[in-house]
């Protein structure tokens, strides 16, 4: 065996000890970039399944009507493009304390509305928030900013949602 053999053995040798290392890091990088993008779809897929229950919010509302009596109620924001079913509003007076009778709606429509409780302490009926003749203020300050407790629905998929305290959003 001459020189210029062992020579090209040795640099074979070396070129695929080389081949060997890069293709055990390209596994590690495909690796690694496989699970970025399954957690990027899993993120994705998440924020599809929220997408609706996201936008539907409830607050409480005080109504001043002509004569300057105030009635008291909520305000019901269906901000998505679908309906939302099954719908459970739990709430408490303005004034804090005693809680409201739960409302229980079947659908709440894509849009903005206004229900208003009676003087039996009941709710009346769900009306489009532009044809309701008062002026609507949002209670958003002191016991009656925590008014809503619960909203209870399923979304256009069947996924159940419930948004506690008005901010806090779960499955189930």
């Amino acid at each position: 065996m001459n020189w210029w053999e062992l020579g090209a053995q040795i640099l074979g040798a070396v070129s695929g000890i080389g081949a060997a290392v890069a293709a055990f890091q390209s596994r590690n990088t495909a690796k690694e970039l496989n699970r970025i993008e399954t957690e990027r779809d899993a993120k994705q897929a998440r924020a599809v399944e929220r997408y609706q229950a996201e936008r539907l919010a409830v607050v409480g509302v005080e109504c001043v009507e002509s004569d300057s009596s105030k009635k008291y109620g909520l305000l019901i924001v269906n901000g998505s493009d679908v309906p939302v079913y099954d719908v459970c509003i739990e709430s408490k007076k303005a004034s804090g304390g005693k809680k409201n009778p739960a409302l229980n709606l079947v659908i709440i429509p894509p849009g903005q509305f206004i229900i208003l409780m009676d003087g039996d302490n009941r709710w009346g009926v769900l009306l489009v928030k532009d044809s309701v003749p008062m002026e609507i203020s949002v209670i958003a300050k002191g016991k009656g900013g925590k008014m809503v407790t619960s909203v209870a629905f399923s979304d256009a998929s069947s996924r159940r949602w419930t948004r506690r305290e008005g901010r806090i959003l779960v499955e189930g």
